[in-house]
């Protein structure tokens, strides 16, 4: 069994701005904290957008960091999944699938919870969540309410309303405070939630 404090996850909106530059140095970098901090696996969900950004990150940063390990979650076995993808967009989940250290389907067919399902097993099998966090809604903003009500009691503060004029962010044992990612965390259970915004 894998030590949590090795794993991190990531939750994150379907649609990207579309220039999506900052938002990549910004996962990037947060990729490259986390492994600097001991992180080995990143696991994902497989679903547009942020989930397959990040995969891909983690795909080229294995480049210089040999030792880490791109995980997939699948909800359901892939040609559910991407039933009303376009190619480009198959084109881009194969290559993770392709590249990707562990594959795990969580449902042997599409339901109405396994995206649910899919989110509540990476935050409960991580220490860390990476998220691209911008609406107060849908299945990333679910997944971070979650962790919260999860991991932490009491609750945590809840980020700042507007996500988009923060900072990095960090949630950790019960407050939520502005710094800089080298910041030394400690706490049991789901760790941090690193919000990119």
């Amino acid at each position: 069994m894998v030590n949590k404090s090795k794993v991190a996850c990531f939750s994150g909106h379907r649609k990207l701005p579309k220039d999506c530059r900052e938002l990549k140095t910004r996962l990037k970098s947060a990729v490259v904290e986390h492994i600097e901090r001991g992180v080995v696996f990143f696991g994902a969900g497989g679903a547009l957008g942020f989930d397959i950004l990040a995969e891909e990150t983690v795909l080229e940063l294995k480049e210089d960091y040999p030792h880490i390990r791109p995980v997939l979650v699948l909800p359901c076995p892939p040609e559910q999944q991407t039933l009303k993808w376009n190619g480009e967009q198959r084109q881009r989940y194969c290559d993770i699938l392709e590249s990707a250290d562990k594959i795990r389907v969580l449902s042997p067919k599409y339901t109405s919870c396994c995206m649910i399902d899919r989110n509540r097993h990476l935050v409960n099998n991580s220490a860390y969540l990476i998220c691209y966090l911008r609406e107060n809604n849908g299945g990333t903003f679910y997944t971070v309410n979650y962790a919260e009500k999860l991991k932490h009691n009491p609750p945590v503060t809840k980020p700042p309303t507007k996500l988009r004029a923060a900072k990095e962010c960090y949630i950790v044992n019960s407050s939520v405070r502005y710094a800089v990612p080298s910041e030394k965390v400690t706490s049991k259970a789901l760790s941090v939630i690193y919000f990119i915004v």
